[in-house]
């Protein structure tokens, strides 16, 4: 194996803080809103593209903090930022985003995917979608991973539902 080597005087470690944020911001932007119209694999493929360029950033940060220390690599915020969720902490952050957070229904406190609770009306137990985002998060969930790798998983398993979804939405379209 060849190591490299890196000046670490050389790399502004606030701006590159600020620089991979952006990174991070502007992946999020283009998932979520398109921009550019871009077509669904091309989105995907620059996500994951992405995803291994803020990976890349995370390992050399990573490297730098056990040779110079967390505070000028990661700032005053420490590491906390990339500090790994928990599954349920993962999940309740998914559950804020769907309708009557119903998601909630279908985990244990452990963040174990279960069926509905006994409680649960018809219209949660017959929620299909949440129980099944809530198992492809789970199953995809590594704790070992930065929280910014652990929400970048769960947004890429969902992105990929939804590209699924809306193939099947284009195919009954035609139908019609």
């Amino acid at each position: 194996m060849v190591k490299v080597l890196i000046d670490s005087d050389a790399i502004d470690w606030e701006m590159l803080r600020g620089e991979k944020e952006s990174l991070l911001e502007t992946r999020q932007m283009i998932a979520d809103f398109n921009i550019g119209n871009m077509p669904k694999d091309s989105v995907l493929r620059f996500c994951a593209d992405m995803d291994g360029i803020i990976h890349l950033l995370d390992y050399v940060q990573d490297q730098a903090a056990e040779v110079l220390g967390e505070l000028p690599v990661f700032g005053p915020d420490g590491k906390d930022k990339g500090k790994p969720l928990t599954l349920v902490q993962l999940l309740d952050k998914a559950n804020e985003g769907y309708p009557n957070n119903y998601l909630a229904n279908f985990y244990d406190p452990d963040g174990n995917p279960c069926k509905c609770k006994d409680e649960c009306s018809d219209e949660i137990l017959g929620d299909g979608l949440a129980e099944f985002i809530v198992r492809e998060i789970a199953q995809t969930f590594d704790s070992d991973r930065h929280k910014e790798e652990q929400i970048g998983e769960a947004l890429r398993v969902i992105r990929a539902a939804i590209s699924d979804l809306e193939g099947v939405a284009e195919a009954l379209s035609r139908q019609a």
